[in-house]
């Protein structure tokens, strides 16, 4: 693949504070919270904060963090993504799942940060049929499934290239090391299914892949049935693509 990854790995707990601060100073975080503010009147406190961060191999950026971020006492989820190239510049992927209450109903909603019109849009709405507290925990029921794997297994991803082995989680199709190389298989969710595609569409592409094949990847993994099934690893992925074809 176009693009090489080393050293995915969890951020260490005691980089966290700094690092948070860091993301809370941004330019688009800061944006971000005033648009939940005005839209949702969501004030947004960081209440649970973990990360993933990896080096990027090319010229166009050179690490990338992931950050997981809570505020039960809003509903808000929030994965913030940036990326760092060696001049410093910044580049940053936003997607936020929260619950909220509109003319006497509870619905969930999706925001994703445009970056080609650098705008928030509403991706997704649906009612909720069931109790906040109950939609809350199913919303967060696959939230730990990257960090637990590298938990579990470190060393296993840090060393190796992001593309050279299948991403944490049991993943059949996502990464180059995974797919028809390693024989496939079932398919582990819907990101799973989206790899697949993508693995299909560089088969036929040689060239202009950002274009051909790509974007529509991104699409496919950010729409929110897809998303949902591992919003962590769907980031992760996200803004590699992201930052190949935008930044």
């Amino acid at each position: 693949m176009e693009m090489a990854i080393n050293n995915f790995q969890l951020i260490e707990a005691k980089s966290l504070n700094g690092k948070l601060q860091v993301v809370e100073e941004n330019k688009v975080f800061k944006e971000l919270q005033g648009y939940l503010k005005a839209e949702f009147g969501k004030e947004v406190t960081i209440l649970e904060h973990k990360g993933i961060e990896y080096d990027i191999l090319n010229d166009r950026a050179e690490k990338a963090e992931v950050h997981y971020l809570l505020d039960t006492n809003s509903n808000i989820r929030l994965l913030f993504g940036l990326a760092t190239n060696k001049e410093g510049k910044t580049f940053e992927t936003a997607t936020v799942d929260m619950i909220v209450e509109e003319n006497g109903h509870h619905y969930i909603k999706m925001v994703s940060y445009d970056v080609e019109t650098k705008q928030f849009v509403v991706t997704y709405s649906e009612k909720i049929q069931q109790d906040v507290e109950a939609a809350w925990v199913n919303m967060l029921s696959t939230g730990d499934r990257p960090f637990e794997a590298l938990k579990a297994e470190p060393e296993m991803y840090k060393a190796k290239g992001f593309f050279d082995f299948c991403l944490p989680g049991g993943y059949k199709w996502c990464g180059q090391g995974c797919g028809k190389a390693t024989g496939g298989g079932a398919l582990k969710n819907k990101i799973d299914g989206c790899c697949f595609i993508h693995d299909d569409c560089y088969d036929k592409y040689s060239s202009n892949r950002c274009a051909n094949c790509d974007k529509s990847f991104v699409s496919c993994i950010s729409n929110r049935t897809n998303y949902a099934t591992d919003p962590a690893t769907a980031s992760a992925i996200i803004i590699f693509f992201q930052t190949k074809c935008y930044f």
